[in-house]
């Protein structure tokens, strides 16, 4: 007479993949990656918006610089009218 195999009972098959270690590199594999995927998402829209607030901030100081050149311009047309009425009413 054939004996049947015995079954394991669940302690015994907890214990033997444990033992194996292959369930918790995979766990540990799969929260690395899923971890990972959500930083790198997270630093690029991060990197986009300084990228698009130092061309924002750029753009600004280019305004800047032009309308401080077209005040002196027009100062400096200020100061020629005024020095031809001057020497006009002499």
């Amino acid at each position: 007479m054939r004996t049947k195999p015995r079954a394991l009972d669940a302690a015994t098959r907890v214990t033997a993949l444990a033992a194996s270690g292959w369930p918790v590199r995979l766990t540990a594999l799969a929260a690395v990656l899923s971890l990972s995927g959500c930083g790198m998402e997270t630093a690029a829209t991060a990197v986009s918006a300084a990228k698009l607030q130092a061309q924002q901030a750029q753009a600004a100081l280019q305004k800047l610089e032009s309308a401080k050149q077209q005040l002196d311009e027009a100062n400096a047309q200020m100061e020629v009218r005024k020095k031809q009425m001057d020497a006009a009413t002499q």
